[in-house]
């Protein structure tokens, strides 16, 4: 309901504001009458700001919480700069008819400048990747965030081309090049913090919190991973591979937000999932393989943070990484890590 008058009240300044700006199609008018309606109107816009100014406190600062140990920032408005780096890599062993193969891959980097401006929690912001001039971008990336006291999640979407690294094979290396294999990968995961009066999650991720005294909580998680795989010499066969999984995890952890200096703020958290469901399809060149559930298999989401704050500005790093493993070694086993780190600036006023 807040979220629906805070847009209404939106659209309704925006409708004043174009109307206010209409050419006038009476010259006769008298210059009173004029002055009346300009007057008028700005009064009009001033309550609907107001309106809308009221609304969003009312949302940033209703929620209850601990004071002593976590409060809202006095500013209104927050404004970052941020540089980040994103990786992924994969671990494949397992049989291909009766030669054993195991396979390490490593993604390219990728790298992005963005720069975003919140108003009391609401945020907006745009990102480029310099790759994109160099004509050198063989891979796409989308990710989104929400971090809340009480729950929040991160949503991790990739498509890449830019694999390589190496092959055993009953003892025979090969390389793998770029192109060789092209996947596909979706992973959600989300957290409910116990402990959400005291302890922070946007303190160390958002800074939309200042977390004041160290305080932790336990955490419950919820985990999808979503991965589709074609490889051309993963099992050293070209056009071998191609493998399609869905998993559902479930589990808890915990995270704790260290405060060893009042403008200093320490974040680590660890939140591993065993996975309840998985559906796996896979083809050995023309050959179903059928992949049977075998314990543990596990999605791990691990964060940390750095922030140093001073005056009206911060400084900071956080990484967020989900580490998989699935399958069994007589068929296949995957293990695969996917990270992020932002290294940012900010200042509020």
């Amino acid at each position: 309901m807040k979220s629906y008058a805070l847009l209404l009240a939106l659209l309704q300044l925006a409708v004043l504001t174009v109307t206010a700006q209409e050419p006038v199609l009476h010259p006769q008018t008298a210059n009173g009458h004029l002055h009346s309606r300009s007057v008028r109107m700005d009064s009009l816009r001033e309550v609907h700001r107001h309106r809308i100014d009221s609304i969003t406190a009312q949302r940033y600062y209703g929620v209850k919480v601990d004071t002593t140990y976590i409060r809202r920032p006095s500013e209104k408005w927050t404004l970052k700069l941020r540089i980040n780096t994103s990786g992924s890599g994969m671990d494949a062993r397992g049989l291909s008819g009766s030669s054993r193969f195991h396979s390490s891959l490593q993604a390219d980097f990728r790298n992005t400048l963005s720069i975003s401006a919140a108003y009391r929690g609401l945020a907006a912001g745009i990102a480029f990747n310099p790759a994109h001039f160099k004509g050198q971008n063989n891979s796409f990336e989308f990710n989104m965030n929400s971090y809340a006291n009480r729950y929040g999640f991160d949503i991790a979407y990739s498509s890449n081309k830019t694999y390589n690294g190496t092959i055993d094979r009953d003892g025979l290396k090969a390389h793998i090049n770029r192109g060789d294999l092209y996947q596909q990968q979706l992973n959600i995961n989300g957290y409910y913090a116990f402990n959400y009066r005291r302890f922070s999650f946007p303190a160390a991720f958002s800074q939309s919190y200042i977390q004041r005294r160290s305080a932790g909580s336990w955490l419950l998680g919820l985990s999808y991973q979503w991965n589709h795989i074609n490889a051309d010499s993963v099992s050293g066969k070209r056009g071998a591979v191609s493998l399609r999984m869905h998993n559902f995890a479930i589990g808890g952890g915990y995270g704790y937000n260290f405060i060893p200096h009042r403008r200093i703020l320490i974040h680590m958290s660890l939140l591993p999932t065993m996975i309840l469901y998985s559906h796996i399809t896979m083809f050995n060149g023309p050959q179903r393989v059928h992949l049977n559930y075998k314990i543990p298999e596990i999605i791990v989401t691990g964060r940390g943070a750095f922030i140093y704050s001073w005056k009206h500005c911060f400084i900071g790093s956080t990484v967020v990484y989900n580490y998989s493993r699935v399958g069994d070694e007589d068929k296949l086993l995957l293990r695969s890590l996917k990270w992020r780190v932002r290294t940012f600036w900010g200042i509020r006023f």
